[in-house]
C-alpha cells in the first residue's frame, strides 16, 4: 500500500492531516547497503532480516542453515515455509517482493525457478539500495558492535545491535569476542577487558555518527539486579564450555545493558529496547514488571538514557505506556518512550492503537511507527497507521465545541507520525 491507496476520510480536517502526513518521509529499518550496487540476487534483497529468521526458527530452520547456509538455501528455506505464513503480514510482503520481480508466489511453486527469475529481473532492471531508500527519511540501518562504522550514505541511521554480544553460547560468545577484539585493539580476558571494548566500540560508532543501540529483549522472562561478581564468574563458565540458565542469560544481560547504557549517557546516545511478541498466537514470555525492574536498575545505577521501548502495534500498549509514566523525566523531555513496530499489524490493530494512544493522551512519550513488515517494496503498516492518525483526530476534533486550531493538529499529528522518529534517531 503506498500513501495513494486510501481510504475515504469522514471529517473535513482528516482529508486536511492526510494531505500534510502523505507527504512526509517513512521511518523503517533498511538492508545494509551493498557499496551502492544493485542487488544481485533475492538473497541480497530479503537478507539479513531477524524476522525471517525467527519465522524459519518457528517453523523449525536449524539455526546452522539460518546462519550458515548459501544464499540460495536460505531463500529456499524461507519459501519452503511461506505455506505456513499464509494470512500474516510476513507472506503478504513476500509476495508483495514477489510479484514486484515478476514471480509467482503460490503454493508449490519451485523454488530454484523462482530464483532464477528474481535474479534474471535483477538484471534486467537494477534495483539499488539508494532506490529503496527514495521514500525513507529515518533508514535505520542495523550494525553490530564488532562491525566498522558507518561512513558512507549520509541518509542511512546506523543502529547498533547487542544480539551476538548477549548470546551466551560458547562457540558462539567466543568468536564474538574475538571480532570485538580484533576491531578495538582491546584484549577480552575477562568481564574488564570486554568492558573495555565495549567502551571503545561505542566510542568509534558514536565519532561516525551512530546514535541508537537496539538490544532485543524478547527472549527473556526476568532481569536480576547487575552484580559484577557474578557477571565475571557466568562469563568464565560459558567460556569454558557451561550452559548458562536463563537467570545467568538475564543476569548477565543487564550487566551488559549496564555497561551500554552508561556509554549511551556518555555519547549523548540512545537505547532502543524491543519487548515485541514473537507471533501473533504465543504471548510474550516478559512482563512489564520485569522491564520496570530492569529500567529501575539502570536508573540507580546511573546507566538509563532516554530510552524508548519498542512494542508491536497489538501489543502491551497500556502496560508500556504505565511505564513511561513511572519512570524519571530528562531536562526537557521524559525519559523513556514509546515506539511501536509494524510487524504483526493490519487496519483493524492499527486503529485500536491509534484510539488507546489518544485517549490516553499519549504524544508526549511516542516516537510513532518506527519499522514495518515488511515488503522490499512498500510500507503497508505505516500508511495504515498514519490514515488511522488522521481519521481519529479529525473526528475528535469536529466532536469538541471548540476546536482546536489545524495547526495544533497538524504539530501533533506529524509528530506523532515522523518528527518525534527523526529526532530520536538523530536526523
Amino acid at each position: 500500500m503506498q500513501a495513494d491507496q486510501r481510504k475515504s476520510f469522514s471529517t473535513k480536517t482528516a482529508e486536511q492531516l492526510w494531505q500534510s502526513l502523505s507527504a512526509l518521509p517513512l521511518a523503517d529499518t533498511v538492508r545494509p547497503p551493498f557499496g551502492g550496487r544493485p542487488f544481485a540476487d533475492l538473497a541480497e534483497l530479503w537478507f539479513p532480516d531477524p524476522r525471517k529468521d525467527r519465522a524459519m526458527r518457528a517453523c523449525g530452520v536449524s539455526d546452522a542453515l539460518i546462519g550458515s547456509g548459501s544464499d540460495f538455501e536460505r531463500c529456499e528455506a524461507y519459501l519452503s515455509i511461506l505455506p505456513r505464513l499464509v494470512g500474516s503480514p510476513l507472506y503478504a510482503a513476500a509476495c508483495s517482493d514477489l510479484l514486484a520481480l515478476g514471480c509467482d508466489c503460490s503454493v508449490g511453486e519451485d523454488a530454484e525457478l523462482i530464483w532464477q527469475s528474481s535474479a534474471h529481473r535483477l538484471r534486467a532492471h537494477p534495483l539499488t539500495p539508494d532506490m529503496l531508500l527514495e521514500e525513507v527519511g529515518v533508514a535505520q540501518a542495523r550494525l553490530d558492535l564488532a562491525d566498522p562504522p558507518s561512513t558512507g550514505e549520509a541518509r542511512l541511521c546506523p543502529v547498533l545491535g547487542l544480539d551476538r554480544l548477549l548470546c551466551l553460547q560458547k562457540r558462539d560468545l567466543a568468536a564474538y569476542l574475538e571480532r570485538l577484539s580484533a576491531r578495538t585493539g582491546e584484549g577480552i580476558d575477562d568481564l574488564e577487558g570486554l568492558s573495555r571494548a565495549i567502551s571503545l566500540a561505542i566510542g568509534h560508532h558514536a565519532s561516525c555518527g551512530a546514535a541508537v543501540i537496539l538490544a532485543d529483549l524478547s527472549h527473556y522472562t526476568c532481569f536480576e539486579r547487575p552484580n559484577p561478581y557474578r557477571t565475571r564468574q557466568i562469563l568464565a563458565a560459558v567460556l569454558a564450555g557451561a550452559s548458562p540458565s536463563e537467570g545467568d542469560r538475564a543476569h548477565f544481560t543487564a550487566q551488559m545493558l549496564r555497561l551500554v547504557g552508561r556509554e549511551c549517557r556518555a555519547h549523548d546516545m540512545r537505547l532502543l529496547l524491543r519487548i515485541t511478541r514473537e507471533s501473533d498466537t504465543v504471548g510474550p514470555p516478559f512482563s512489564v514488571e520485569a522491564v520496570g525492574k530492569l529500567l529501575h536498575y539502570l536508573n540507580e545505577s546511573g546507566a538509563l538514557p532516554t530510552t524508548a521501548l519498542l512494542t508491536g502495534v497489538c501489543d502491551l500498549l497500556s502496560g508500556v505506556l504505565s511505564l513511561c509514566n513511572a519512570a524519571p523525566s530528562g531536562e526537557e523531555s521524559p525519559r523513556v518512550l514509546l515506539a511501536l513496530e509494524g510487524e504483526y499489524a493490519d487496519g483493524e490493530a492499527c486503529a485500536e492503537a491509534v484510539s488507546f494512544l489518544l485517549r490516553h493522551d499519549a504524544a508526549p512519550y511516542l516516537i510513532g511507527l518506527i519499522s514495518d513488515t515488511k515488503s522490499a517494496f512498500s510500507h503497508p503498516v505505516t500508511w495504515l497507521f498514519r490514515q488511522e492518525l488522521c481519521e481519529q483526530l479529525g473526528r475528535w476534533a469536529e466532536q469538541m465545541s471548540t476546536p482546536p486550531p489545524l495547526e495544533v493538529l497538524l504539530d501533533t499529528a506529524e509528530r506523532i507520525a515522523y518528527r518525534a522518529a527523526e529526532q530520536f534517531f538523530g536526523r
